[in-house]
């Protein structure tokens, strides 16, 4: 959605999506708390993001770019068992595509 429409009626709204990635509440390794948020029955427009185990370098390079072609901008990497931290942490990164600028 482009823009801010404060109108509830405005058809725009249902392509909003409220995507829940964590679940910061939950004392528990990642893996955890992941398995407590997919035992949820969530109802659109609310969704659990999916989580893709990474299984080396090439594994990730590839779907880097798989994200890339569908328009994002990047991906988040979190460390396997890792509790949540609240701000930034090592256990949680992301990797961005970067801007080139080009100078003629």
């Amino acid at each position: 959605m482009v823009g801010v429409s404060t109108n509830p009626d405005d058809p725009a709204w249902e392509n909003v999506k409220f995507c829940v990635y964590d679940a910061p509440k939950i004392e528990a390794p990642f893996e955890i708390r992941q398995e407590a948020l997919a035992s949820l029955r969530l109802v659109d427009p609310v969704m659990l993001v999916p989580v893709v185990l990474c299984t080396g370098q090439s594994n990730l390079e590839s779907y880097f770019e798989e994200v890339r072609q569908l328009g994002g901008d990047g991906v988040l990497l979190r460390r396997a068992n890792s509790d949540y931290d609240h701000g930034k942490s090592s256990n949680l990164i992301k990797l961005k595509v970067s801007l080139v600028y080009l100078d003629y």
